[in-house]
């Protein structure tokens, strides 16, 4: 008995310095106007672990790669909450995607996050009870049942895919919803449907004021998210997490710390169903959210960057976390960077051997020498490449100039009397092919190319004499695939 009571005390009052473990991931979402490069480094000065990523579905650029660029996150040990986002072009997005129309886009997806296995969270249609999204319940010709069956609908298409032992899937509120703007005021008529197909929920929560007339009060986290937050807990006992956070700083003259150490200690104390935070940082220029004023969600100098990153580790510490060093962002740009992005310089190392087994001695005479050209013997080529290339036309195709040079060898001057060096330059146009489960359309290009040969045989015809060059165009396109797939 005595025992039995020491331990109910322990577990009430635990000793001085031991902390109660609390697992919540930190997060910093991608702005669009920022690339992959800068929203890592971004990551790494904040000393934040976890990135919340905006994936659109039928972009060019996933269709013809799907999921790619993502698992560059995962590759450098990112955690990876992906935003699923499905338009359609014109299209009301629920409709195509109950009518299957979204189904090839969704199956091209699933299949690279089932070979690829390693978890991440979906959060699908974002903000679903607004009306300014096409996907949006709210939003004209939608209905609160049709986001349900969308839901439901997603739901069956992952399961079938068989990711869902590690994909954890996740709703996406805003904190008021549209036509009411009270926190899912009808949440009884598709909350309790939603949470039978989703592991999680989530909710958005921005502090604007100053951003607009209608934004004239300084507003605490809690006071925003607490509502949202308390209504959730009506419908489910599942995880509510907090998709974006962030303030605007316009009422207090940027001093954003104290705001995020109210915000993080009421994490602590009263939302206790939280278990992923995604910090917001972009600046979202006058308009885009019906803003008056610009709004710089992030923090201005490195000081207060080094400042809010401490402040993430001290909630670490009083969640029983490991700290995470922050690194600026000169000390992590490598000395040496070979990792070329799409939009910068790739570069590229063709060579080639031939070494023939069984060869006909060939009797005919070499014009040029008088001399019958005899067996060819082994050929060596290469070629080196560098290019400098930006995206441009919606991130569908590529433009740049690249150099070149190269080399032909073979030991036979009579069969290879054009064995020499080049240098070139090239000006050319570049786009990946589309591809699915079975087919990937490879590369298209079209190139401009200007050459300068020196050969390096002792005779060469007269027209090849000196150091000829040569102009002209080459294009191509390439294609293939794996029916085992």
């Amino acid at each position: 008995m005595r025992w039995t009571l020491l331990f109910v005390l322990f577990l009430a009052y635990p000793p001085m310095g031991m902390t109660e473990t609390r697992n919540i991931e930190l997060c910093l979402a991608k702005d669009k106007n920022w690339s992959r490069s800068e929203h890592k480094a971004r990551m790494k000065e904040l000393g934040i672990q976890c990135a919340t990523v905006y994936y659109s579905l039928n972009t060019p650029d996933n269709r013809a790669a799907p999921y790619a660029w993502v698992q560059e996150y995962l590759d450098e040990g990112y955690t990876v909450i992906m935003v699923l986002r499905i338009d359609a072009d014109g299209n009301n997005p629920l409709h195509e995607t109950l009518s299957g129309g979204n189904d090839t886009a969704l199956n091209d997806l699933l299949f690279e996050i089932r070979q690829d296995g390693r978890p991440i969270t979906v959060r699908l249609w974002h903000e679903s009870d607004g009306n300014w999204y096409p996907w949006q319940m709210y939003y004209p010709g939608n209905s609160i049942q049709l986001l349900v069956e969308a839901f439901k609908y997603l739901h069956t298409t992952f399961d079938e895919a068989g990711v869902l032992s590690f994909v954890t899937l996740e709703s996406n509120f805003n904190r008021r919803d549209a036509p009411f703007d009270t926190p899912l005021t009808e949440g009884d008529q598709y909350v309790p449907q939603i949470d039978a197909v989703v592991s999680a929920h989530s909710g958005s929560s921005y502090n604007r004021c100053g951003s607009r007339a209608k934004y004239p009060t300084e507003l605490s986290f809690a006071s925003e998210f607490g509502p949202f937050y308390d209504r959730n807990l009506v419908f489910t006992d599942k995880p509510v997490n907090i998709a974006e956070v962030s303030t605007s700083g316009l009422c207090t003259d940027g001093e954003k710390l104290q705001w995020f150490r109210d915000m993080l200690e009421s994490v602590d104390t009263r939302f206790t169903r939280v278990e992923t935070i995604t910090f917001v940082f972009g600046t979202v220029a006058i308009g885009e959210a019906s803003n008056d004023v610009e709004i710089p969600w992030g923090f201005s100098t490195d000081a207060q960057r080094a400042a809010f990153a401490d402040l993430l580790n001290e909630y670490r510490r009083k969640w029983g976390q490991p700290e995470v060093l922050r690194i600026t962002r000169n000390e992590s740009k490598p000395k040496l960077d070979l990792s070329f992005g799409a939009d910068s310089a790739p570069w590229s190392v063709w060579t080639k051997l031939t070494y023939p087994f069984d060869e006909i001695d060939n009797t005919a005479i070499n014009a040029n020498s008088g001399v019958p050209f005899g067996e060819t013997g082994p050929v060596f080529q290469l070629r080196l490449k560098q290019q400098w290339l930006t995206t441009v036309v919606g991130r569908k195709l590529k433009l740049g100039p690249g150099i070149q040079a190269g080399a032909l060898r073979s030991e036979n001057d009579e069969q290879w009397w054009f064995n020499y060096d080049y240098v070139g330059i090239t000006f050319g146009a570049y786009r990946s092919g589309p591809r699915n489960a079975y087919i990937s359309w490879g590369n298209f290009y079209f190139e401009v190319v200007g050459t300068v040969r020196q050969y390096r045989t002792d005779r060469i015809p007269e027209r090849l004499e000196g150091t000829p060059g040569w102009l002209g165009i080459q294009t191509g396109f390439s294609f293939g695939g794996d029916q085992s797939r």
